[in-house]
Order: structure tokens, then C-alpha cells, then sequence
């Protein structure tokens, strides 16, 4: 009996250590990939609205690694003319990123698929964005859910608060 918990107990630390070393590996993998992902964002942005009133530029503004996730923030700026007087509009997004290849949100859902990363993104409120969390009762009004394969296939979901605004009653 000794003899088989000895084994099913080497199998154990054995895959544990592959989950660790896994996720460790996963993670040095993650920024230079999004990097080079906000490159090329921004240069299909500007080929997209080449010639049009409004530029938008995306920038990785930090990025915090740990062993099993890491967190990146993005900030969004939107110029035109038509809004906000002419002055920038930024929008700063936090995503929360599970390193791979077992997430653990996947492995609680029994999603036990290997992955790159589980990519869970929402807007931050700054005072310029509060007027938005006000309409949401203080949620995020845009949150993201993404998967990203070892193949850099990456399926996502977007999710839009609804807007509550109190309508003034006539007097």
C-alpha cells in the first residue's frame, strides 16, 4: 500500500511542478506578445481611419507579472474634433490575465483544455470616465472576456453594461 501512495504521490508533485514551471514559462510569453499586439492595433487603427476626423492611439502602460497571472493596463486615447472640444478622450483599461496552460478559472469550470492565457479586461473609472460608471451604478460599462491559445487564436466576449439614467419629472 506504502508503495502506491509513494507513486500517486510522485505523479502528483510531478504535475504540480509542470503547472507551476508551465504558468512561469506562460507568463514570460504574455508581454512581448501583447506588445507587439498594440503595434499592430495601432497600425491597422490608423490605416482604418486614415483621412477620417478622429485618431485613436493605444499604449501598454504598465504591465505587472506574477507567477500564476499578471495584470496589464492599457490606455485608449480618442481625438476628434467633434467631441470633448477637441481634446483627448482616454479610456484605461485593467486586464487581469491567468497564465497558462491550466487557468485556473478553466480548471474550477472544468474547461481542461491547455491555454496561453484566460484574459478577464475592464474599463478603470477616472474622472473622466465617471460619468460612465454613474450611468452603471458603478460597474465597469465595458468588460472583456478572452482565451488565447498556444496558437495566438484568441476567442473573445464583450459585455455592455445597460445605462440607467433618472429621467427629470415636469413639473
Amino acid at each position: 500500500m506504502s508503495k502506491s501512495v509513494s507513486i500517486i504521490g510522485g505523479v502528483v508533485v510531478i504535475l504540480a511542478g509542470v503547472a507551476c514551471g508551465g504558468a512561469w514559462y506562460t507568463g514570460t510569453q504574455i508581454e512581448p506578445l501583447l506588445r507587439a499586439d498594440v503595434d499592430r492595433n495601432n497600425q491597422q487603427l490608423a490605416e482604418a481611419l486614415a483621412g477620417n476626423d478622429i485618431s485613436v492611439h493605444m499604449d501598454l502602460t504598465g504591465y505587472e507579472r506574477r507567477w500564476f497571472s499578471s495584470t496589464a493596463y492599457y490606455t485608449t486615447t480618442f481625438t476628434t474634433a467633434k467631441l470633448n472640444d477637441g481634446q483627448p478622450i482616454e479610456v484605461q483599461i485593467r486586464a487581469n490575465i491567468e497564465h497558462g496552460p491550466f487557468p485556473w478559472s478553466r480548471v474550477s469550470s472544468l474547461k481542461l483544455l491547455p491555454v496561453l492565457a484566460d484574459v478577464h479586461a475592464e474599463m478603470i473609472n477616472t474622472p473622466q470616465m465617471a460619468g460612465w460608471f454613474t450611468l452603471t451604478k458603478g460597474v465597469s460599462p465595458l468588460q472583456g472576456h478572452s482565451t488565447v491559445g498556444y496558437d495566438k487564436n484568441v476567442q473573445s466576449t464583450f459585455t455592455a453594461q445597460p445605462l440607467v439614467r433618472k429621467a427629470k419629472r415636469a413639473s
